[in-house]
């Protein structure tokens, strides 16, 4: 009986330590809690997770969650998705952070006729125009480029649509803008996840996702340490890159008196937050004390980093208690780094599209083919390029599985929430403060997406001393529709000074009404050739008179051949590439002209920059190789920068040619502060050039040479120019202009 009773006893005892043992295991295989990691918006600021996330790696302290909101949740997100931190911040300093957060296409990928409205309309104020009134974009910045820049850093995560699934577990804040709650995003596209986290409301537009309009995270939950919490964190580490108090005296524009309301709603929130952690939690705060970085200055992601890498430090002891030996990190490190993935051989391309255009034009600008291996590289560059055609609010691409199993890409087009019809405004002007100067303000009214393919009709009116009307209707076609017509309708007036001995002794003003119908092929979106027909009419009727003016009417009737290319980047203040125009133009009374005559004319400008110097230098011709130049279509000379001393038209004939080099340096801007805050440049320009009568009397020893010197400035209304310039033998003339000029 005693020995059975030992028995007993016995048993209860081993499934005791059994059981015992059982509960023990698990803990015994892990030996560590589950560690979140939570990142703070905070704009530029939140870089400083990168410098976090760092010292993290260097201590051997493990991450099963990451949670982040707006800069957090990309930094998060990319470290989730498997990238080595040492090696992603390399990648992030050498991400062009500016050209992030800007809407404009590369202009060596804009469409050649966007271009042209450039210089047509330079510092345009575009507004859209809907039945119902004026619409306008739904941010400062559409964000085109920004997803672009993160699709390519979240290539790791390809295949990924669970974000459990990821090399670490991963969330990201963001709000509904309609109904104003919180979204948790815990699957789908890591992209579009990311970027709708920081899509700051009024600063960065909306991200449209699974039928939400999607808003900064930060607006209800900057640092979300429930979700980490409720995802089954035991330690949870914050970093807190907050928010920094603004002295009123800083609060002198629109945009910082936005962004402290937002910091002030956010940061209550927050603090309720940060009171809930406990005792083993870790609290990251960097401090920016003399770092000199705002929300939007992401041209010091090396300062941030290093912000926090010395707050990460200032939590040594706390965090070494989570630390791993060398050998489990390691075993750790392995199981949570993705390498880039082998590239997709896709099964279909495909392209979503909601404009008017015919999907068959997109596809024809994309070269990646079903059947062949992802170039990542090729198809964000053709995507670039759709972008570049001005119809779109953004143009991405995401690989995708459809019902029957098959992996392939798709292409989302946008169109512009404010489209597709624009008032564009304009203004220019030209003073020598002498008796030529020259003003216009114009507005313009387009047309887009006229039909399937694209059709475009653009009106403008032009009001000044040179007063004009044009409008055209271009008609592409063609299966790519590179090919196009464009009948066009064009009344104008202007003043022409006639001098005499340097001085002027009248002014005539010649009007002129003209109809056209051009034929042209877009051999690339830099390069276009155009041919055909304009008839017209006009009128010569001398203002001041002197003894040569007479009134007259005249007709005209001219078929013409242009090729035009343009690869410059910047039409303002342009750093590389050139442009370049060849027009041959042939009148003759079977085409009901008066006069019969062929002129050609051309011109070239190129640009070369090293650091912050510009080199530019062009050249500007125009000759009647047969027949009497009419009065009225004469070559002229003059004004700033064609030949800097002579006023605008002094110098006028038959024959024209023109050299000149361009020298400036950018003096402020691209982080320095400019005038205003805005890019500032001074240069120097030497000219050299004439007019002719007679082709013969052309020689290199009749040019005349002229030089200026300028500051100028790149403003969102244009370029601004103050000058001084002045030709041999000539007193000097001070310009200001304002507009586009190379």
């Amino acid at each position: 009986m005693v020995q059975r009773s030992s028995e007993r006893r016995f048993r209860c005892r081993f499934l005791a330590l059994l059981l015992l043992l059982l509960a023990v295991g698990p803990l015994a295989a892990g030996e560590r809690p589950t560690v979140a990691l939570v990142l703070s918006g905070g704009g530029a600021k939140g870089m400083a997770h990168l410098g976090v996330i760092r010292v993290l790696e260097e201590l051997r302290v493990p991450v099963d969650i990451v949670v982040g909101t707006s800069m957090g949740a990309i930094v998060g997100g990319l470290y989730a998705a498997g990238w080595d931190p040492v090696e992603l911040e390399r990648e992030v300093l050498r991400l062009d952070w500016s050209r992030a957060f800007r809407d404009q296409p590369d202009r060596e990928i804009r469409a050649l006729r966007r271009r042209q409205e450039d210089r047509d309309l330079p510092g345009q104020i575009t507004l859209g125009l809907r039945q119902d009134g004026i619409a306008f974009p739904r941010g400062l910045v559409q964000g085109h480029y920004l997803t672009a820049n993160l699709r390519g850093f979240a290539a790791r995560a390809d295949g990924i649509d669970d974000f459990d699934a990821l090399p670490i577990r991963y969330r990201a804040m963001a709000v509904d803008l309609e109904t104003g709650e919180p979204v948790l995003l815990a699957d789908g596209d890591l992209t579009s996840a990311m970027r709708a986290s920081m899509s700051i409301p009024g600063l960065v537009a909306p991200v449209e996702r699974d039928g939400r309009l999607l808003v900064d995270g930060g607006l209800l939950n900057n640092i979300p340490v429930d979700i980490a919490r409720a995802l089954g964190a035991d330690v949870i580490i914050t970093v807190d890159v907050g928010a920094d108090a603004v002295a009123s005296g800083d609060l002198d524009n629109p945009l910082a008196v936005m962004n402290q309301a937002l910091d002030i709603m956010m940061r209550h929130r927050s603090e309720v937050l940060l009171a809930s952690l406990g005792p083993r939690d870790i609290l990251i705060e960097p401090d920016f004390t003399g770092i000199p970085i705002s929300a939007v200055d992401f041209l010091r992601v090396r300062e941030a980093s290093v912000a926090g890498m010395l707050a990460a430090r200032a939590r040594l002891a706390e965090l070494q208690h989570l630390a791993l030996d060398a050998d489990r990190y390691r075993i750790w490190q392995q199981g949570h780094r993705r390498e880039q993935v082998p590239p997709l051989v896709p099964d279909f391309v495909r392209v979503v599209n909601d404009s008017a255009l015919d999907d068959a034009i997109l596809r024809s600008r994309i070269r990646q083919q079903p059947g062949e291996p992802l170039d990542r590289e090729l198809l964000e560059h053709d995507i670039n390029v759709l972008y570049g055609m001005g119809h779109f609010e953004h143009v991405d691409y995401r690989l995708e599985r459809d019902d029957r199993g098959r992996e392939g890409v798709v292409i989302t087009a946008s169109a512009k929430s404010w489209g597709p019809n624009y008032l564009r405004l304009g203004l220019t002007l030209e003073d020598d403060f002498r008796a030529s100067a020259t003003y216009q303000a114009t507005a313009s009214l387009l047309l887009t997406e006229v039909n399937r393919m694209g059709a475009e009709w653009r009106t403008d009116l032009q009001l000044g001393n040179r007063p004009r009307v044009l409008t055209e209707f271009w008609q592409p076609f063609g299966s790519a529709a590179r090919w196009f017509v464009a009948p066009r309708l064009e009344a104008k007036r202007e003043s022409v000074p006639v001098f005499e001995d340097r001085d002027q002794v009248g002014e005539t003003r010649v009007s002129r009404q003209r109809a056209g119908l051009h034929l042209g092929y877009e051999i690339s979106p830099t390069t276009e050739v155009r041919t055909g027909l304009e008839f017209g009419r006009g009128q010569s009727r001398p203002r001041v008179l002197a003894p040569e003016l007479e009134r007259f009417d005249f007709t005209s009737g001219e078929v013409f051949v242009q090729l035009a290319r343009d690869r410059l980047d910047n039409p303002r203040f342009p750093t590389r590439g050139y442009s370049a125009r060849l027009v041959w133009l042939a009148s003759d009374p079977a085409l009901a002209a008066d006069e019969r005559h062929q002129r050609l004319e051309g011109s070239w400008l190129g640009a070369w920059t090293g650091q912050r110097n510009t080199l530019l230098t062009g050249v500007r011709f125009g000759t009647y190789l047969r027949g009497d130049a009419p009065v009225y279509d004469l070559f002229s000379l003059g004004g700033f920068l064609n030949l800097s001393g002579f006023q605008q038209g002094e110098l006028t004939g038959a024959h024209l040619g023109l050299g000149r080099a361009i020298v400036y340096r950018r003096i402020a801007g691209g982080g320095d502060s400019g005038l205003f805050g805005l890019p500032t440049y001074v240069g120097a320009s030497l000219e050299a050039g004439n007019v002719w009568q007679e082709r013969g009397d052309a020689d290199l020893d009749d040019l005349v040479y002229s030089g200026s010197l300028l500051l100028g400035v790149d403003a969102p209304i244009g370029a601004v120019y103050a000058g001084y310039g002045q030709a041999e033998g000539r007193r000097g003339n001070v310009y200001l202009f304002l507009g586009q000029q190379f």
